[in-house]
């Protein structure tokens, strides 16, 4: 087949004149928007990358952060129910004494019956 039979001019600033005259400069400029088109999207790719990765660490950061908090209110219940442990343990044993000595006291007070 023979070369492409057409010259096709392209005014890209005044003065300057671009020419295609064969398929082969067509196929270089076709290339070249291709390479542009590429460069673009792969530019942008990299910062839609880059600003996930960005949402994720402070996805990260924040989720720490919680545990951090919810570690600390925990050991905080922990030493609260450690130290009223003992104190429940004191107050059960005073409760059970109240306890003996209102039932002596009721065991007093009542009248003994007389057995037949």
């Amino acid at each position: 087949m023979g070369q492409w039979q057409g010259v096709v001019y392209f005014s890209r600033l005044e003065g300057h004149m671009f020419t295609l005259e064969s398929t082969q400069d067509l196929l270089y400029l076709v290339l070249s928007i291709a390479v542009i088109w590429v460069s673009a999207m792969v530019a942008w790719l990299l910062f839609e990358t880059a600003v996930l990765l960005r949402n994720v660490n402070r996805i990260v950061r924040n989720i720490r952060m919680k545990m951090i908090a919810i570690e600390q209110a925990v050991e905080g219940m922990k030493g609260k129910l450690a130290a009223s442990a003992g104190y429940i343990a004191l107050l059960a044993k005073g409760l059970g004494a109240v306890k003996n000595m209102m039932q002596d006291d009721d065991d007093e007070d009542r009248p003994r019956r007389r057995r037949k």
